[in-house]
């Protein structure tokens, strides 16, 4: 098997990673028989047994091996799978021309649990597309070519299924890849370790997952089948068949969103690598429908450009089935699809487009009997994802009547289209808007509609409360319409009230402020005062007369200067209480306190002249004034 060797077509790169391993239910081969060493056997059975092994998830998996008398060896001659380790390779070059060491055993126990993983996946692939209940008229599930031998290509399941672990070429290291070896009249799949040791990298353990492994064989089957180009149209519609089968042997219920994620066990940062159901999420978001449609800017389909989108168009394919199903989930069981998918592969060439898969997948829906609400379903999938309309539905868009889409409803030819719920139109604080219907009928739908909302305006009702300064209603009147409010509204007439002033300020009125609740239906007219400091009058009195008088603010006393022979001021004619420091918060009077008061004696001195004179007598007085030093 050595010599010069040309490989027939370039690999196709899934770029999603691991999933959990799930049973598939589906059938498998009924004539594999089970071996088992006892345990008071000195000498196994030579030739084929199946033995329990430990994957690299660390779960107990049966798998079928060879035993040559000496030896253990990882091979299924019943299916043609061999399994070799390609640790030491750098490209598929290597792969072509170099013999790589199959995986062998002496006692039984292999310790390489990635092999394990991913050998039990691809035999749970092929057993799933050789059960007789998925409905698959192929006689070859290992990559059947025009170019093999004839006695290969009379019996198919002849040619062997190599697969290479631990493959560590470039880009691949982190990727798993399917091809067909004609120099070797064998098909091949590489699967490299992805970050096997580090879950924070995008791809981690992918060969234990199933929906990876599964998806890499489908471009096996493809291939044999309708021998897809491997860029563009063709090579997206290729990667969309590989992902629902993938699901579909993954095993989950189309119900969980698990069967519609792509390597959501693998991708260690928390996203799946594509999503069928969303295709926007995802690792590698991709297209929706078909005027998402990427478009390769370079003039080659080569790698830099995804061979021309193929992984980003691809859920341009795969979401038509989702959105189907989520018409009619009941029409689109597990096994329903895979019938429906391969019958539509089967009709598949090479240059087949979007718009080709979208005919033969209906038109393999009809073949195989589907129910008319299946079809329907999936001309409701073709009509919203964007393909050429069959006449079958019709888009009825419902819009406000300021422009804005309410909601697009997709109805069946004939039929009647539901209308959502009656949209409300947000009030203005003069008028409220009640919906009345809509513009034209939609009760028979014959072609697409757009359909807007019909609101009758109501002018809104007010109750209008003039305030007084303490927040009491003065005057009011009752359910005012708006276009009405400005008159009622009116002040020229209305005397405002007076705010009372309190200790430290007087209230002076400047103006109205209207306020307008549109909750409440109320519109309150309320006085604003401007408020000042109070002023209070203030007399200084000095030896009996007023000696000054002024006005100030509310505040601190602030005293004039004293005049000459004035000991200070108080505010009691005793004066005993100083005035410095007090609050002017009322009138006040204020008294000066002289250096000596002569009042007293002047009268004194009087009176007893006057009694003197009275008495005949004459007496003397004298006064003496002690000289003071002026105080300031």
């Amino acid at each position: 098997m050595r010599g010069k060797r040309k490989t027939r077509c370039f690999p196709f790169l899934l770029g999603i990673g691991a999933c959990a391993l799930a049973a598939f239910g589906f059938g498998c081969l009924n004539r594999v028989e089970r071996f088992s060493v006892a345990a008071d056997e000195t000498e196994p059975q030579i030739g084929r047994m199946e033995l329990e092994q430990t994957d690299a998830l660390g779960n107990k998996v049966t798998v079928p091996v060879e035993y040559d008398g000496e030896k253990y060896i990882l091979k299924d001659m019943l299916r043609n799978i061999f399994v070799y380790d390609a640790s030491s390779a750098r490209s598929q070059a290597e792969i072509e021309n170099n013999d790589f060491p199959i995986y062998t055993s002496e006692d039984g126990v292999f310790e390489d649990g990635m092999a394990i993983s991913i050998y039990s996946n691809i035999i749970r692939a092929y057993d799933f597309y050789t059960a007789e209940n998925v409905g698959m008229d192929f006689p070859g599930v290992n990559g059947r070519n025009d170019d093999i031998p004839n006695n290969i290509a009379d019996n198919p399941n002849e040619m062997p299924f190599f697969i290479y672990v631990h493959f560590n070429g470039g880009g691949m290291r982190f990727n798993a890849a399917y091809s067909a070896l004609t120099t070797r009249y064998a098909s091949v799949m590489v699967v490299g370790d992805g970050s096997l040791n580090n879950p924070n990298n995008d791809l981690y353990m992918q060969g234990t997952a199933c929906d990876v492994i599964a998806h890499e064989y489908m471009h096996g089957i493809t291939n044999a089948v309708a021998r897809l180009a491997q860029s563009g149209d063709p090579g997206a519609i290729n990667e969309a068949v590989s992902d629902i089968f993938g699901a579909l042997i993954e095993g989950h219920d189309p119900s969980e969103d698990d069967f519609w994620l792509m390597g959501e066990d693998c991708a260690a940062r928390g996203n799946a690598m594509r999503s069928v159901k969303d295709p926007k999420q995802g690792g590698t978001k991709g297209a929706e429908t078909i005027n998402d449609k990427q478009i390769c800017q370079h003039r080659w389909h080569n790698q830099n450009c995804d061979y021309g989108g193929v992984h980003y168009n691809s859920t341009i394919i795969s979401h038509l089935q989702y959105t189907a199903y989520s018409v009619a989930p009941e029409y689109f069981t597990r096994e329903r699809m895979a019938k429906l998918w391969f019958r539509t592969v089967q009709t598949l060439s090479s240059d087949s487009t979007f718009q080709d898969f979208a005919n033969k997948f209906r038109a393999a829906a009809i073949a195989l009997s589907f129910d008319q609400e299946a079809i329907d379903a999936i001309d409701y999938s073709l009509f919203v994802n964007g393909f050429q309309n069959t006449g079958a539905f019709h888009r009825v868009s419902f819009m406000g009547d300021d422009g804005k889409l309410i909601s697009d409803v997709i109805v069946k030819h004939g039929e009647a289209a539901v209308a959502p719920e009656a949209p409300e139109k947000a009030p203005t604080e003069g008028y409220r808007y009640i919906f009345e219907g809509w513009d034209k009928a939609f009760d028979i739908v014959t072609q697409d509609l757009v359909v807007r909302a019909i609101y009758r305006e109501e002018a809104r009702l007010y109750r209008v409360e003039f305030m007084d300064a303490q927040g009491n209603v003065f005057k009011q009147q009752e359910n005012v319409s708006y276009p009405d409010l400005s008159a009622v509204k009116s002040t020229d007439n209305i005397t405002p009230p007076e705010k009372a002033s309190t200790v430290q300020y007087d209230y002076v009125f400047d103006h109205w402020e209207t306020y307008l609740s549109e909750a409440e239906g109320r519109v309150t007219i309320t006085p604003i005062y401007t408020q000042k400091l109070r002023q209070y009058n203030i007399v200084y009195s000095y030896q009996g007369r007023e000696y000054y008088s002024t006005t100030r603010d509310y505040g601190i006393l602030e005293l004039i200067d004293v005049p000459e022979g004035c000991l200070g001021w108080y505010i009691d004619k005793d004066c005993t209480i100083a005035a410095s420091g007090r609050m002017l918060d009322h009138d006040l009077t204020i008294y000066g306190k002289a250096e000596h008061d002569f009042t007293g004696l002047i009268i004194a001195v009087f009176c007893v002249g006057v009694a003197v004179l009275a008495g005949g007598a004459v007496v003397a007085v004298v006064v003496y004034k002690k000289k003071h030093k002026k105080r300031f």
